[in-house]
């Protein structure tokens, strides 16, 4: 369907020329298989999921994606990126470990402020009740 074109006019496309990003192939993940899974794969194990196992399959098809994961983690553990994360955090805790230190103390500090409220004696009055101690005890070492 050529478009008409008038004398000094252009013609237009119907749809942009301008390059479109190509999107990558996406993976979806397939609870079937526990995997991810291209979606001319994920197509097929739908078309594979419209017919019903036995319920015996079911439990040996739990069975083996549990296998699978638990395998999966093994590898994981065993793993360079596993061991590398698990210093980066042991570092990162070490370097914050004084801050977190400092802000018990802090707390603990705050805690100890003399609260006139609730104590009927403070630092002046222990002082004073110290020096009266040491007053009374003096007569007796004038005695002697």
């Amino acid at each position: 369907m050529a478009a008409q074109k008038k004398q000094g006019e252009r013609v237009l496309p119907a749809r942009s020329t301008r390059k479109r990003r190509q999107l990558p192939d996406m993976l979806y993940y397939d609870e079937r298989t526990d995997s991810y899974v291209t979606p001319q794969e994920r197509s097929l194990s739908e078309a594979n999921a419209q017919t019903r196992p036995a319920p015996n399959t079911i439990n040996q098809a739990v069975d083996a994606k549990q296998s699978a994961r638990e395998a999966r983690v093994q590898e994981l553990m065993k793993s360079k990126l596993y061991h590398l994360r698990k210093q980066q955090k042991q570092a990162r805790h070490k370097r914050d470990q004084w801050a977190i230190d400092y802000l018990e103390w802090k707390k603990n500090e705050d805690e100890d402020v003399w609260n006139s409220d609730a104590e009927a004696t403070g630092p002046a009055e222990h002082t004073s009740s110290f020096l009266d101690a040491l007053r009374f005890s003096q007569q007796f070492m004038k005695a002697e």
